[in-house]
């Protein structure tokens, strides 16, 4: 684990751009009682964020009535006013913009969650977007790449009836420096997830779930574990080429496919026509009671 102080001027230069497109998540019950922060995330355009699908499907687990724990809702319910994003402007700043989260949409097929969000403080009402997205890395980089994890671990969150959003507490931004030992296309042997995406040593801390991988100035992946069985210094990441299956409400358009918004420039990405010729969804009935599942895959 490294604090953003304490890298290389370089290095620090690089991350200003990333600093204030990451956030730490906090989930909220309308019911009260107290907060909870629950992990991390990263915008990919105005009002469009990435995180872990686990941090919001354990939020909602974690604050619904009992009476609704096991009836999980669609995808606009469960966007909820469970989840607030707490953003950082600027690293070592203690100036923080809040976002409400307004609906999200869990992918089934991989430990990715899309959020779309509104401004909650003055902050957020008043934020530019100006600072620039960064490009999607839909691959994962390749064995042995050097990459960076943004998150937000160790955070936590009380309620303070003196701030308008109604929640304080110490939200530090931390970079956890790390190598790609390897891809996993499909099904892994130690932790038994079924979706694609990438090892990286060293592990990191538990709230960093949800949090952006970066290779270089693109980002390439998502904290779905911070540590694997025994091994706590081995994590894993999502990959982001699993997306461009999903459809999502952008702006004030029709809702599109992450792949038609990436072909239209509207997201930034690489890999693009690459994804697009061998990715595909595959239903495998694997003898569970819920009936075939889908999962995503890519063709040689």
């Amino acid at each position: 684990m490294v604090r953003f102080s304490d890298l290389p001027a370089a290095i620090q230069q690089a991350f200003d751009r990333i600093t204030p497109l990451s956030f730490g998540i906090v989930g909220k019950s309308l019911d009260g009682g107290e907060p909870w922060a629950v992990g991390s995330g990263v915008f990919i355009a105005p009002y469009i964020a990435l995180t872990a699908k686990h941090v919001v499907e354990g939020t909602w687990k974690q604050f619904e009535p009992d009476w609704k724990k096991s009836k999980l809702p669609k995808a606009k319910q469960r966007s909820t006013h469970f989840l607030v994003l707490t953003q950082k402007l600027r690293a070592g700043s203690d100036e923080e913009a809040t976002w409400i989260v307004e609906e999200a949409w869990p992918l089934a097929y991989t430990d990715l969650a899309i959020l779309r969000v509104t401004p909650q403080n003055d902050i957020a009402k008043a934020y530019q977007w100006g600072c620039g997205f960064l490009e999607l890395q839909l691959l994962p980089p390749a064995p042995g790449s050097d990459v960076y994890v943004f998150g937000y671990p160790e955070s936590h969150a009380e309620n303070d009836a003196e701030r308008e959003e109604g929640i304080t507490g110490d939200f530090q931004i931390k970079v956890f420096p790390a190598k790609v030992t390897k891809i996993e296309d499909f099904r892994r042997d130690r932790s038994l997830s079924n979706f694609p995406g990438f090892e990286f040593t060293p592990g990191v801390e538990g709230g960093a779930s949800g949090g952006p991988v970066f290779v270089g100035d693109r980002l390439c992946g998502i904290v779905s574990i911070g540590g694997i069985g025994e091994n706590p210094n081995v994590a894993y990441a999502a990959a982001l080429w699993p997306l461009v299956f999903r459809a999502i409400r952008f702006g004030v358009g029709e809702p599109a496919t992450i792949l038609d918004l990436l072909k239209g420039r509207m997201l930034r990405g690489v890999n693009v026509e690459e994804v697009e010729h061998r990715a595909y969804l595959d239903d495998v009935d694997d003898g569970g009671l819920d009936g075939p599942k889908q999962y995503a895959r890519l063709r040689p």
